[in-house]
């Protein structure tokens, strides 16, 4: 497991996995021990996300294991489910929007008071490029009682909950991401799912927000897709009381000649990342995981084109620019 050696590097004095099963856990634990050794202490408390008694006691429980004076860095709510049937909690919330939202929204409230103690805290909020299928339903999250849901719109509310949880703490100091980790093989996210419903996932899109969801991301390993979230979590670059949606987008850099071209290069070396190089007319650039787009900056057509070809990015590099031999006269 590679990534614990970025987790080292920020040396934990405890790392707290909150899970429903320990049995799941216990590798993970194992793993963990062998990198970062006595150092850091490892701590796994129970929890049951849909069950808002079962959040307030591990809370509880995480606050007894730091002890009174303790304090978290940082908080990742990764833990979710994904297109299920209808199902209602016992309190009477969407399972979905349950698990996925109010769980994590309750758990960070009871541990305000420890990550109000510690130091460069961060709160990293796996959400998903799903929250483009639907809205925040803030009158109606229950799809009038299931009679309006489908299990992709459930999803996509429940995912957009999370980007307005992060907004919230953000405007409250709390440095908070929101991201996007990928469409990850071999997790347990996609046990059970019914892989037809995805077949309806721009007619549904469209349904809820009057645009096509587009086409959906390219598999990722475990690896690439918890590089996100380490990024967030860790990397000092990224720090800040920012509101930040972090997705699977391209990398974006002029790329026809010289310091572009070896950008590009470069950043197509990093796994999981897409690269769009700009280039004028005649230039080519035949690399894995670069999309060639013809761009002349000089031209407001051009320009708007290229724009519309493009639409995500995390990364815009401008670095265009005419030599002495090309001025026009």
């Amino acid at each position: 497991m590679p990534v614990l050696g970025r987790v080292k590097q920020a040396e934990p004095a405890h790392l707290v996995l909150l899970a429903r099963d320990v049995s799941r856990v216990q590798p993970v634990i194992d793993q963990i021990n062998d990198t970062l050794g006595s150092s850091t202490k490892v701590v796994f408390v129970p929890i049951n996300l849909d069950d808002l008694e079962s959040v307030r006691a591990a809370a509880a429980e995480v606050s007894k294991h730091l002890g009174e004076e303790g304090k978290i860095d940082v908080l990742i709510n990764n833990a979710g489910i994904m297109g299920v049937p209808y199902a209602k909690t016992k309190i009477g919330v969407e399972s979905q929007f349950a698990t996925n939202h109010l769980g994590h929204f309750v758990l960070t409230q009871n541990l305000l008071p420890l990550l109000r103690r510690g130091r460069d805290v961060r709160v990293v909020n796996l959400s998903s490029n799903g929250y483009l299928v639907c809205p925040f339903r803030p009158d109606d999250v229950n799809f009038d009682d299931g009679k309006a849901y489908d299990p992709l719109s459930g999803y996509g509310q429940s995912k957009t909950a999370n980007i307005l949880f992060t907004n919230g703490l953000a405007k409250r100091g709390i440095t908070s991401f929101a991201l996007h980790p990928g469409l990850i093989r071999g997790t347990h996210l996609s046990v059970g799912i019914d892989l037809r419903i995805f077949a309806s996932i721009n007619e549904i899109t469209k349904k809820n927000t009057g645009k096509e969801f587009g086409s959906v991301d390219q598999p990722k390993t475990v690896e690439q897709g918890v590089a996100t979230t380490i990024v967030a979590a860790f990397d000092p670059a990224s720090g800040g009381p920012v509101r930040v949606c972090f997705h699977r987008m391209p990398q974006v850099v002029g790329a026809s000649r010289g310091i572009g071209v070896e950008l590009a290069k470069h950043l197509a070396q990093t796994p999981g990342t897409h690269v769009v190089a700009t280039m004028h007319k005649g230039f080519s650039l035949e690399l894995p995981n670069v999309e060639v787009i013809q761009l002349d900056q000089s031209k407001t057509d051009s320009v708007n084109a290229a724009a519309r070809k493009v639409k995500e990015a995390d990364t815009l590099i401008v670095n265009g620019a005419i030599g002495e031999d090309e001025l026009l006269t």
